[in-house]
């Protein structure tokens, strides 16, 4: 009887071991998913960030190098205007 008992035991303790880690891998499993998704997620928005940051930067150099050329455009005909009044 004794016998018995101290197998069942056994059995159950081996059997809530197993599945102890049948739980552990699903949890790593779930974890890896977890960060393997957030991963994806934050590569697409610093893409997009950058993207943008890109186009910002190519809009306001290219901004700035017609204003650049507006204003050399507009002292040109003022020194011209200027000679002109002498």
């Amino acid at each position: 009887m004794d016998e018995k008992i101290n197998k069942e035991r056994e059995e159950q303790s081996i059997r809530m071991r197993e599945e102890q880690k049948v739980r552990l891998n699903s949890n790593v499993y779930l974890v890896y998913h977890i960060l393997r998704e957030n991963k994806r997620k934050l590569r697409q928005q610093l893409e997009m960030n950058l993207r943008e940051m890109q186009e910002a930067f190519l809009n306001n150099r290219d901004s700035a190098h017609f204003r650049e050329q507006d204003a050399k455009m507009l002292l040109a005909s003022n020194n011209n205007f200027l000679c002109d009044i002498k």
